[in-house]
């Protein structure tokens, strides 16, 4: 193997595209660093575990995520055609990821997973403006957010999808 200068980007953006076209089992350190075409050591001197590597990978691919989210929100489209994006593009983020966010939460538990990766309050900002069209008390809005936020990930990750009749649920509530 050659001798390569890389930084962290580098291996995150490898790992990344290894887990979206391999799966989330072949993304190995022996395996990136094939990808990389950079011996083994090399990658561990960035990263000395592999669930560190997979922690960056999912905070990576989470702030594009919240990214693409914040674009959702336009006050040209109605809440439930914003909320009807924002579960497709969840879909499509967590499909990508093809179980990561469930491998870490798994490994590292609960509490450092939450602490090192605060994507829940990100999303609820996001939940919280784009019910702001529609709700003006805010203590409403926060728990419609995070009732919504439940449901929509509680569904998303077990892979059932958001019916329509959730929406005319939602509809309702927000009047």
């Amino acid at each position: 193997m050659r001798h390569k200068i890389i930084d962290k980007e580098v291996i995150i953006h490898a790992a990344e595209k290894l887990i979206r076209e391999e799966g989330l089992k072949k993304c190995s350190m022996r395996r990136l660093s094939r990808e990389l075409d950079v011996a083994v050591g090399t990658v561990y001197n960035y990263y000395k575990s592999h669930e560190l590597l997979l922690l960056d990978v999912f905070e990576m691919s989470w702030s594009r995520t919240i990214q693409a989210a914040e674009k959702v929100i336009r006050p040209d489209k109605s809440v439930i055609e914003q909320l009807q994006e924002l579960v497709d593009l969840l879909r499509k983020d967590i499909a990508n990821r093809d179980g990561l966010g469930k491998v870490l939460f798994e490994l590292i538990g609960n509490e450092v997973f939450q602490k090192k990766l605060d994507f829940y309050k990100d999303f609820e900002d996001i939940m919280m403006k784009i019910l702001g069209q529609s709700v003006e008390d805010i203590e409403e809005r926060l728990k419609l957010s995070r009732w919504i936020i439940l449901i929509l990930f509680d569904q998303v990750i077990r892979g059932e999808s958001f019916e329509e009749m959730d929406y005319k649920l939602i509809e309702r509530m927000i009047g």
